[in-house]
């Protein structure tokens, strides 16, 4: 078993975590919201401290898999940890979110907005793990 960076781990989920609450917060929240027809009166939130938790929680668990995944390609350039961690997005993420939308009969606005969102979260994980491995 490679030897993983718990600090970039960290860094990554930070940085992750930070990116999608910019994303679905002040960038594009009101688009995606208005999009997906979900109004400010009708949403039904857990507790602040309970959601940014498991936000943050599950952050924490994609850079923990992504970093074992990298630390497994030791020595190699920053740009392939970068190209790796995009292609989660595009060959992982993409589909997976295609298919649920199209099942669900979303609109593809809202699956540009969310691929794009996370795509730019897995990115940014694999700007940190170039910049720690």
């Amino acid at each position: 078993m490679a030897q993983m960076n718990w600090l970039a781990i960290l860094v990554a989920a930070l940085s992750g975590f930070v990116v999608i609450n910019l994303w679905y917060g002040p960038l594009f929240g009101r688009a995606w919201r208005r999009v997906a027809g979900i109004h400010d009166n009708n949403i039904n939130l857990p507790p602040a401290l309970v959601f940014y938790g498991l936000a943050l929680f599950f952050s924490f668990l994609a850079a923990a898999v992504v970093g074992h995944l990298l630390s497994n390609f030791p020595d190699r350039p920053a740009y392939e940890y970068v190209m790796m961690t995009g292609a989660i997005g595009v060959g992982f993420v993409f589909p997976a979110l295609a298919m649920r939308h199209m099942f669900t009969r979303k609109n593809s606005r809202l699956l540009m907005i969310d691929t794009a969102g996370w795509t730019i979260f897995y990115l940014v994980m694999g700007v940190v793990f170039a910049v720690f491995y």
